[in-house]
């Protein structure tokens, strides 16, 4: 990880917790949540601010009936952030999915 050489800017991302809705005994709805991380070399946030701009628009509100994936929710993002290990600046976005049985 730390010798690859890696374009940028990349988007790194990590799928957490599954969290029951306990709405009712028999209702089938939870959630997952995920992060999008978006690295960039240090200077400005432009491109990283633009590259989440992006995906933000590319994911809220999506369905997908295959994948039981009934809703994609925006939570949250990011203050600016560094990496050390990577030797990058970075935020990250944070989503949620609302599936189904």
């Amino acid at each position: 990880m730390l010798t690859a050489k890696v374009r940028k800017p990349f988007m790194v991302y990590h799928i957490g917790n599954d969290t029951s809705e306990m709405l009712t005994d028999t209702h089938p709805a939870h959630r997952i949540f995920f992060q999008v991380y978006i690295h960039d070399e240090p200077g400005d946030y432009v491109r990283i601010d633009d590259l989440g701009d992006r995906t933000k628009e590319l994911l809220v509100g999506r369905m997908s009936a295959q994948d039981n994936i009934q809703l994609t929710r925006f939570l949250e993002r990011s203050q600016d952030l560094k990496d050390e290990t990577f030797n990058t600046i970075f935020n990250y976005l944070r989503f949620q999915w609302v599936l189904g049985s």
